[in-house]
């Protein structure tokens, strides 16, 4: 994991964080709520955006057979009750030791003593030669490395639109010479020396400078030298928040607490593995909270 920063460099402070605002993230806010916790539910995307465009749910007891969008709402009017709201984040890194760890937001640092994880299912398609550059000029985190490539040539591969505004960061904030990579079709002009959006990354090599980027572009491969690499993806898998985790192939491994193998790291829902069911979700979501706050309590 990443070193700790220093405490000037933090946002905000809480016992708990949950990542991800889907069933049980929700079910993981709404437990830690009734229990008087003090934490923070966080999602990049809106909450229940993915049960939203369901058609049909038959198999959650109790409520028959409703569209995902009806159910969605149910969800989001619970949390509202309880005067729980989702805060609009994109996680990229947890970083830090048991008691004091750092979650590595878009533009802010947060601290928690434990972490709930709800990200649901995400296979990132990693590109060749990404994990072994990892911290060694590839980076997934802005707010972590920015400084280290101030007034450097950098290449960004980008999944999603949001990759545009941290490039944008690069450049104007840090004074970067931006060679921007879209794997998606820009709607508009992009601010930068050079673009490619139809270009296809192959790999990504160690060189003395940095790292070269192989790419496709109209069918011709080209390398291009850079001294460091930033990729934007439209999610972050578990072990791309914290490499440490222990994994059962695109699963996280828990315990019956809902307990990883990182004291107070927890993790619920689809990302535990099958089956992928809204109700074993929220009962997970209520597992990992109760584990969450016994583990606070017993480490205070």
């Amino acid at each position: 994991m990443m070193p700790i920063l220093p405490s000037f460099y933090l946002h905000e402070e809480y016992d708990l964080i949950i990542i991800g605002a889907g069933p049980a993230g929700i079910s993981a806010a709404i437990n830690a709520a009734s229990h008087k916790a003090s934490f923070l539910l966080m999602d990049q995307a809106a909450p229940m955006e993915r049960v939203r465009s369901y058609g049909r749910i038959a198999n959650y007891p109790g409520l028959g057979i409703m569209k995902g969008e009806d159910l969605a709402r149910r969800f989001v009017d619970h949390l509202s009750a309880f005067q729980i709201s989702a805060k609009k984040e994109r996680i990229v890194k947890i970083a830090g030791e048991e008691g004091a760890y750092q979650i590595y937001g878009h533009e802010k640092v947060y601290r928690a003593r434990s972490v709930i994880l709800t990200p649901g299912i995400i296979y990132a398609k990693k590109i060749p030669g990404e994990d072994a550059l990892l911290g060694q000029g590839v980076s997934c985190c802005l707010s972590c490395d920015g400084l280290l490539y101030a007034g450097k040539r950098v290449g960004v591969i980008a999944e999603e639109p949001e990759g545009e505004s941290e490039a944008v960061r690069l450049q104007q904030d840090y004074g970067s010479q931006v060679i921007f990579y879209a794997a998606y079709t820009p709607v508009v002009s992009l601010p930068f020396q050079e673009v490619y959006p139809d270009t296809r990354v192959q790999k990504l090599e160690k060189t003395a400078r940095g790292v070269s980027i192989v790419s496709t572009i109209a069918e011709k491969q080209t390398s291009r030298e850079v001294d460091g690499v930033f990729i934007f993806r439209k999610g972050t898998s578990p072990t791309g928040l914290i490499p440490d985790l222990d994994m059962d192939k695109h699963h996280v491994r828990v315990d019956r607490n809902m307990q990883t193998n990182l004291p107070g790291i927890f993790c619920a829902g689809d990302s535990t593995g099958p089956p992928y069911q809204i109700s074993k979700a929220v009962g997970e979501g209520q597992v990992a909270a109760l584990s969450a706050v016994k583990y606070l309590t017993a480490s205070r």
